[in-house]
C-alpha cells in the first residue's frame, strides 16, 4: 500500500510563511509612512493656512508650477516673513507701520519658478478683517487697496531670501 505524502502541513506552512510576510511589509509601511509623518513636525497655527493655486492663480507668475510646502518649508517662510516685516520697520519708508506678522491671517501658496526655485508666496490680512473672508482658508484673498492691512511677501525658499514685500496702497 502507498502511503499519501499529507501535503495540508505543507500548505498550511506555505500560508503561514506568506502570512507574516505580508504582515511584516504592512508593519514596515506603518513606520515608514509615521516616520515620514513626523519628520514635517509642523503644525499650522489657528491663523495660517496652505493654499494649493489653481492655473488662474499661477497666472501672475511666469512658467509657475505649484508645488505643496511641507513643514520645513514654511518654517523658512515664517523665518524670512519675519526678516521682512524686520527690513520693513528699519527702512527709510515703514509702510506696515509697526504691525508684526502675528497682527496677520496668512496664506502660504507654493510654487515652482521658471529656475525650478521653490517660492512661497505669503498673503497676509488683518485679523479685524476675517469677517470679510470665511473662505479664507480654502480661497487666496485678493482685495485692492487696504493700505497696511494688506500685506504679501514672496519668499525664495530655496536661495533662503526674501524676493519681494508689497503693502498694498491706500484708496
Amino acid at each position: 500500500m502507498l502511503m499519501e505524502k499529507d501535503n495540508s502541513f505543507t500548505k498550511k506552512g506555505n500560508f503561514m510563511t506568506k502570512f507574516i510576510k505580508m504582515f511584516n511589509f504592512l508593519i514596515c509601511v506603518f513606520l515608514c509612512l509615521l516616520i515620514i509623518s513626523c519628520k514635517s513636525g509642523y503644525n499650522l497655527k489657528q491663523d495660517q493656512t496652505i493654499i494649493k493655486p489653481d492655473a488662474s492663480d499661477l497666472k501672475q507668475w511666469k512658467n509657475a508650477k505649484a508645488f505643496e510646502p511641507s513643514g520645513s518649508d514654511i518654517e523658512t517662510a515664517e523665518t524670512l516673513l519675519k526678516k521682512g516685516f524686520d527690513e520693513q520697520a528699519r527702512g527709510t519708508v515703514n509702510r506696515v507701520l509697526g504691525k508684526k506678522p502675528e497682527d496677520y491671517y496668512q496664506q502660504f501658496v507654493g510654487f515652482i519658478d521658471e529656475s525650478g526655485d521653490k517660492i512661497i508666496w505669503i498673503n497676509c490680512f488683518c485679523k479685524n478683517e476675517i469677517s470679510s473672508f470665511p473662505d479664507w482658508k480654502n480661497k487666496i484673498v485678493y482685495v485692492a487697496d487696504g493700505g497696511n492691512c494688506f500685506v504679501n511677501i514672496k519668499v525664495n525658499i530655496s536661495k533662503n531670501s526674501v524676493v519681494e514685500f508689497n503693502v498694498n496702497g491706500v484708496a
